[in-house]
């Protein structure tokens, strides 16, 4: 006969046993397929006191776990494998993954918390990542300034939509990139906008270094993107914007601050360029080469 389950909390779960039991809120979940783990479903999970851990289910569990596991719910969890986890943006900091399996329990459970259990990362702290040694996915949360037009471009062998702009809080700012339905989300809602302040929340963001300084994008389905999200940190942003008078800027330089926004490029009108024209380029434009690839960074498979 199996030993019963041990309640615990997150930070008490060890690799040495199956049969741990813990009270868990699900902030995220998303599928996922990569060469090594096929079709799996990823979840993001985190106790009363704020400790967030991965945890994921094979193709044979995700129906079920899917209806067990819905977002925003808490759940008392029994019976699941707990694993090292290594590798280049985990969505949490815990040197843990849960496994779940055909054996794993899911019952429900009392509200035990109305957090949303949001890690605001600073500006100044993503610019002190060290490139070597980026592995985790942030929180990250600001006014949006500088769009661009929404852009179709070649990315994992296919087109996709991608947006750039920064994102400010109160006079920082730091530059962004947004992918696929998160690039068309912002892009509309831009359109219906009324020269109204925009307060974007990318939550579990990657984070990259483009053309020397810190970019924050999506994790493709790894992220969450809230725009102009009903949250104590976003409303309090936007009332320091608005008491300190601060413009919005779309395009023109930050000084300035116009209301405007970039236009949409055809891919197929962007010129094709040389690596050596790029380089001895002293104006920004858009353009295209063609090249063979010498490495490729990797992200989710």
């Amino acid at each position: 006969m199996s030993k019963p389950s041990t309640k615990v909390l997150i930070d008490g779960v060890k690799h040495v046993r199956h049969n741990w039991q813990i009270l868990v809120k699900v902030l995220h979940s998303w599928k996922q397929t990569t060469a090594f783990a096929g079709n799996t479903l990823e979840f993001i999970l985190a106790d009363e006191t704020g400790v967030e851990i991965a945890a994921s289910c094979k193709r044979n569990q995700i129906s079920r776990l899917q209806r067990e596991l819905p977002v925003g719910e808490w759940k008392t969890i029994d019976m699941f494998a707990v694993l090292g986890i290594s590798g280049q943006y985990r969505p949490t900091t815990h040197r843990y993954k849960l496994s779940f399996s055909e054996e794993t329990m899911i019952t429900k459970c009392q509200v035990l918390s109305d957090d949303h259990y949001h890690s605001l990362a600073s500006y100044d702290d993503l610019r002190k990542i060290d490139e070597k040694k980026n592995f985790f996915l942030k929180d990250v949360i600001g006014q949006v300034v500088d769009l661009d037009g929404i852009q179709t471009v070649q990315a994992r062998g296919k087109d996709e939509q991608r947006v750039q702009f920064r994102c400010d809080a109160s006079g920082d700012d730091v530059a962004c990139c947004l992918w696929g339905r998160f690039a068309e989300q912002l892009d509309q809602v831009f359109q219906d906008n009324n020269n109204e302040i925009v307060i974007c929340l990318i939550r579990f963001a990657k984070i990259t270094f483009f053309r020397g300084e810190v970019q924050v994008s999506n994790a493709f389905d790894a992220s969450i993107v809230a725009i102009n999200p009903k949250l104590e940190e976003a409303i309090e942003l936007k009332e320091k914007i608005l008491a300190n008078d601060l413009p919005l800027a779309l395009i023109e330089k930050r000084e300035e601050k116009k209301l405007t926004k970039k236009q949409k490029q055809d891919w197929d009108e962007i010129p094709v360029r040389a690596i050596s024209e790029i380089l001895e380029a002293t104006e920004v434009e858009s353009c295209k080469i063609i090249c063979s690839i010498e490495s490729i960074d990797t992200d989710w498979g």
